[in-house]
């Protein structure tokens, strides 16, 4: 036992002794409880969870009802992802002493979880009500606007603007310059008739963010009503990658040449000017802003009718497929049936039938066949209206998603010396989410690669930089500074996150770039159109790394040796089988990369994992694996650990330090060594 620790005990019974109090056991007990609670915090803090748990819940022994003691229990807890001990603890934390702040964001979390939105607002509400002079921090404030995010969203998507505009005039009072909010609350004024309010939120919600989508798509409707048809198309154009859209290769290139073309040339009240717009906004997938312009035109109802039809039917879809994901009820044949009938009940003719629809590998997988659809398929129908439609369940549940297209082209390059063609799809504007991505609120997978092994999509809706970050990260390359590593655990699978390697792989990456900007708004367009071509060749690469990879376990009937001894190895996990298909597809991204320094910069950020905030850290006990259990966490982990190994030593840090002045030869070549000790030089990889 600590000499110190025993000398506090012995001085605090002698004197209670001398006192001739009655107390004694009480005394003695809650300075035990006192210096146990203080021991673990300090392990808390170490992150050390199992010794600090045990010292917490010997602090607890000695006196239970201290109130601190079930905090700090629920936080250790938390950490180690048992959400419903925690839960419990901090309430029993707030019985015992109702002075306590942090038990009220636990609760708050929980309605968070459960989606009880505006029960986890008043609960937040009541903190401030009960303690105005609390400090909300990035945490408290991220749970806050999640919960007026999340409802707003479910508003939004029901079409209640009435209610949404009330919830969202509340959240502004909080979040005054929030982009999200002030976009949705000009939507619900303009869904209100209330045209000049909601031109007027939706303008500042563009000046605190000029690239948000959301904004954008919003905007560029109140613009063609407002008949401004050049600016509608402006304020996109400054969105995307233009170098990809008007590439020659492009297979509907020529659709957002016609769109530019009927922009330009689109007058009011000039009628074959205004039914040339509608088609080239039909035909790029606008179908919205279509509706808009026929509206400014006379007669064509075959034409608006027949769109209006889609439009209903879109919208009926989205709705079908959400209520799915709650209920996840149907398996994929029914989903085709209903999809059908929902078609029919709009005059829209699908032929759509399982054959007609998937590739399909034994019995255990159906995929959709984008690059190739059949003739009245889904990907047929949708395709005519330039989006891009996914389907199928090889993840387990069956997943859709549908987008706009801007790039729809075939490459064809060498790779490990072999000439490989492959399709790539860059997409955009989802209509349609995935599962994650629906609960979510926002798009969240990047890319994804067929099992047909013809190709992949690429969402750049996932990769759009916001202008914080092209602000944060202009001060990253201009003004570094000196930043503590910052362990995820006191573990050495981990590697600790270190931001000051990253910022120098920033600036290698852009700082020549950024000594050339403009000055003014041009600065932030010219920064952002360099990180998004870098986000998505990252992405294209990384999905290209899936392509190499699959033929090793396709078809599935041919490779049956090859899938056991997969299983063997990985210890029959589905998320260590994961891992091992994204680091071999995240270490071919990086070889084969236009941009190795920003890919190591983003493999270096996959490390800034969050371990601690409630609302941070609540959704991965919920799911009942920490952020470094991701696969892209461990691959990133193990790429920065191997190019030490191969550099001078694994756990000597001063050789992480090294890797930043290493030529771009070297680390390519050690990135090559590293895929030959994966095996992955081949076509095939083995492992």
């Amino acid at each position: 036992m600590n000499k110190v620790y025993t000398m506090r005990v012995v001085a605090i019974v002698v004197i209670v002794c001398l006192c001739g109090c009655s107390i004694i056991p009480s005394v003695v007990e809650k300075a035990l409880a006192e210096e146990k609670m203080s021991a673990a915090g300090v392990q808390y803090e170490e992150k050390n969870l199992d010794a600090a748990l045990e010292l917490i819940e010997e602090a607890i022994a000695h006196n239970a009802q201290s109130g601190k003691a079930y905090e700090l229990r629920a936080f250790i807890l938390l950490g180690q992802l048992k959400w419903g001990d925690a839960l419990d603890s901090a309430r029993t934390a707030l019985a015992l002493d109702s002075s306590l702040v942090k038990p009220h964001f636990f609760e708050a979390a929980n309605y968070l979880l459960y989606g009880q939105y505006l029960s986890a607002i008043k609960t937040i509400d009541k903190v401030k009500m009960l303690h105005p002079d609390y400090p909300f921090g990035n945490d408290e404030n991220l749970g806050l606007l999640t919960a007026y995010w999340r409802e707003l969203l479910s508003l939004y998507r029901d079409k209640l603007p009435q209610s949404g505009d009330v919830l969202a005039k509340e959240a502004l009072k909080n979040f005054p310059r929030q982009n999200f909010l002030l976009t949705i609350k000009g939507h619900f004024a303009l869904e209100q008739n209330e045209h000049q309010s909601g031109g007027e939120f939706l303008e500042k919600a563009l000046q605190e963010n000029p690239y948000s989508l959301r904004t954008v798509q919003i905007y560029r409707r109140f613009l063609l009503r407002k008949k401004q048809y050049r600016k509608a198309y402006e304020i996109w154009r400054r969105i995307v990658p233009v170098e990809l859209i008007f590439h020659k290769e492009n297979k509907v290139r020529s659709r957002y040449v016609r769109l530019q073309n009927a922009m330009e040339s689109a007058r009011e009240n000039d009628q074959a000017s205004l039914f040339e717009l509608a088609q080239a906004l039909t035909f790029v997938g606008w179908e919205e802003e279509a509706l808009i312009v026929y509206e400014q035109l006379h007669g064509y109802e075959e034409h608006k009718q027949h769109l209006k039809n889609h439009v209903k039917f879109v919208e009926a879809l989205r709705k079908y497929v959400g209520k799915y994901y709650q209920t996840t009820k149907r398996d994929i044949v029914q989903m085709l049936q209903d999809i059908r009938e929902i078609a029919t009940t709009f005059d829209i003719d699908l032929k759509t039938t399982p054959q007609r629809e998937f590739n399909r590998y034994l019995w255990v997988v159906r995929e959709a066949n984008p690059f190739n659809p059949k003739a009245q398929s889904l990907c047929d129908y949708f395709a005519r209206y330039n989006k891009f439609f996914d389907m199928g369940n090889n993840y387990g549940q069956i997943e859709i998603r549908l987008m706009n297209r801007l790039c729809d082209r075939i490459y064809h390059r060498e790779i490990w010396g072999k000439p490989r063609t492959y399709q790539a799809i860059t997409c955009d504007e989802t209509y349609i989410d995935s599962y994650s991505g629906y609960f979510s609120g926002s798009p969240t997978i990047a890319g994804r690669a067929f099992l047909s092994n013809q190709g992949f999509y690429v969402a750049v809706d996932t990769l759009r930089p916001h202008i914080i970050t092209l602000k944060e990260m202009y001060q990253r390359i201009t003004k570094p500074q000196q930043f503590p590593e910052k362990f995820a655990m006191r573990d050495k699978e981990f590697l600790p996150y270190n931001r000051s390697i990253a910022d120098v792989f920033l600036k290698r990456s852009l700082g020549d770039e950024v000594q050339k900007l403009p000055e003014g708004d041009k600065k932030w367009d010219a920064l952002f159109n360099l990180v998004l071509e870098r986000r998505v060749d990252t992405v294209h690469n990384h999905e290209l790394g899936h392509i190499n990879d699959l033929p090793c376990y396709m078809p599935i009937q041919d490779n049956v040796t090859r899938h056991l001894n997969l299983l063997w190895k990985q210890g029959f996990s589905p998320n260590n089988i994961q891992t091992r298909f994204e680091h071999v597809a995240e270490l071919f991204g990086v070889r084969h990369t236009k941009y190795l320094d920003f890919y190591l910069f983003q493999v270096m950020e996959r490390l800034d994992a969050d371990f601690e905030g409630i609302f941070t850290m609540v959704y991965w006990a919920w799911y009942g694996r920490l952020p470094s259990d991701d696969p892209y966490y461990k691959s990133a982990s193990r790429i920065y650990r191997g190019l030490m190994r191969l550099s001078g030593k694994e756990n000597d840090w001063p050789t992480l330090q090294k890797l930043t002045t290493c030529s771009d030869t070297q680390l390519r070549q050690w990135i090559h060594d590293l895929c030959g000790e994966q095996e992955i030089t081949q076509r095939c990889d083995c492992d």
